[in-house]
């Protein structure tokens, strides 16, 4: 079993999360990719607040930070799009 979830990083004194409506649970890999390279480009095209930082990214998860600055590195709050591998017990 494969879990695809979103995870808040937030700035200000907020406190970071993991929401339920985030995740999604699917029995292969291939359609969990799936599912989070179409969050990414649904992402990437809704959110002009959030940008893709590739550095950060790997093919296991996603990083979207808010006013980023590539030079520095600095940004005011993140998320990631995280795919893991889950095992299953009977």
């Amino acid at each position: 079993m494969f879990l695809v979830y979103e995870k808040n990083y937030l700035t200000g004194g907020d406190i970071d999360c993991v929401e339920e409506c985030d995740m999604q649970l699917f029995t292969n890999r291939i359609s969990a990719v799936k599912e989070i390279k179409r969050r990414k480009e649904s992402y990437s095209k809704e959110n002009s607040n959030f940008k893709f930082v590739e550095e950060e990214s790997s093919e296991n998860c996603y990083v979207f930070a808010e006013s980023y600055n590539s030079k520095s590195g600095d940004r005011d709050g993140e998320f990631h799009i995280c795919i893991v591998e889950l095992d299953v017990y009977e």
